[in-house]
């Protein structure tokens, strides 16, 4: 069905989104003007992790949509299938729909391991600083998202429930 297309398109977009950070941060490297470190690259691209602010608010419709797709034998032959490619090391569809939002929350703990490892005079150690604080903003920012998001729900929830006893 189309649902069942639209759920198993999106395992291409969580096997690609694993490579594009770092690709994307290559290519920064290599081709835009005034990237010259990593941390220059983070600081150019950190505004385009607020993305995962809405794939994360849709992560829970996404999952329970995967669970009904799953009653259906024509989806389950299909997500077998997927999870034989070698690019899903085996993973299931509900590990691959999580990996964004763990993508970006992860982002922080690279940059700390990089900046444990550059040392303070290093020329690139203030970009990846600013790298740092940017990144921290972001996921800040996507936290906050979800919990107005988790919020709004369940005050749709409870309107939802008190109308039902009218």
């Amino acid at each position: 069905s189309p649902a069942d297309a639209e759920v198993v398109a999106a395992v291409g977009v969580c096997l690609a989104s694993e490579g594009s950070t770092v690709g994307g941060l290559a290519t920064a490297l290599r081709n835009d003007k005034g990237v010259s470190s990593l941390g220059d690259a983070y600081a150019l691209y950190a505004e385009f992790f607020k993305v995962f602010a809405i794939w994360s608010n849709q992560l829970d419709s996404a999952r329970s949509r995967v669970d009904a797709c799953k009653k259906t034998d024509a989806f389950r032959r299909a997500l077998a299938s997927c999870q034989q490619d070698p690019r899903t090391d085996g993973a299931d569809l509900l590990n691959w729909l999580s990996r964004p939002s763990q993508h970006v929350m992860r982002q922080p703990l690279v940059l700390g391991n990089l900046l444990d490892f550059t040392p303070p005079q290093h020329p690139s150690r203030a970009a990846l600083e600013e790298a740092m604080e940017k990144i921290k903003a972001v996921v800040s920012a996507v936290d906050a998202k979800k919990r107005d998001y988790e919020q709004r729900t369940r005050l749709v929830e409870l309107h939802t429930s008190v109308r039902g006893l009218e």
